[in-house]
């Protein structure tokens, strides 16, 4: 006889709203992709999302660091009135080298919350990043991606992933600033596997 006790709870919450809006940051980290593969991305469409973000949320300060086969030193932005400075830094980028996504270390990011801009598509080295306790949101315009990973990241972390090859700036921008019902722990004498489960 197989001694294991299995059991199925289902429950919904009193408030039937299916999100929320999320707190708004003042500062932010971004990472840009910037080697070789990145080039096939549509930055067009990635500045308008991160410049409809930027609006939107009215984040002043934003530290950028590129991302290759190394992580560039953060260069620091103003972006109290404009983005302006910020968006033509990054349309002069070259796009070169490896990606080496095991590099990002965000246990220890000061900003209220991280954005990465890239395909999740590691060709060099570790390809998971540190994930702190402090929100990520990823995206990226190109059909081909590690949507597994970047999905998994956003959730671990309470941010989000979005898909720009699939999604317009509008809906990128709800899926950044709002955030869904989930589920967060479940604790309990004997309890060692939950679905769905972000860990």
């Amino acid at each position: 006889d197989n001694d294991d006790l299995f059991f199925y709870l289902v429950d919904s919450v009193k408030d039937q709203r299916k999100s929320l809006p999320r707190p708004i940051p003042k500062s932010l980290r971004l990472i840009w992709d910037a080697s070789h593969s990145g080039a096939q991305r549509d930055h067009n469409k990635e500045l308008r999302q991160l410049e409809a973000y930027i609006k939107e949320t009215g984040a002043r300060k934003i530290s950028l660091s590129i991302l290759r086969n190394t992580l560039e030193a953060p260069i620091e932005f103003d972006t109290s009135e404009t983005a302006a400075k910020l968006v033509a830094h990054l349309r002069s980028l070259q796009y070169d080298g490896a990606t080496r996504m095991g590099l990002l270390d965000l246990t220890k990011t000061t900003a209220d919350a991280t954005l990465v801009i890239s395909d999740g598509v590691s060709t060099l080295g570790d390809t998971r990043p540190a994930i702190g306790d402090k929100p990520v949101f990823l995206f990226h315009a190109f059909q081909s991606a590690e949507h597994g990973l970047l999905t998994q990241l956003a959730a671990q972390s309470g941010g989000a992933y979005v898909n720009l090859h699939r999604k317009d700036t509008a809906a990128g921008l709800q899926a950044l600033t709002t955030q869904r019902y989930s589920l967060l722990s479940v604790e309990g004498e004997g309890v060692e596997q939950v679905y769905p489960s972000v860990s």
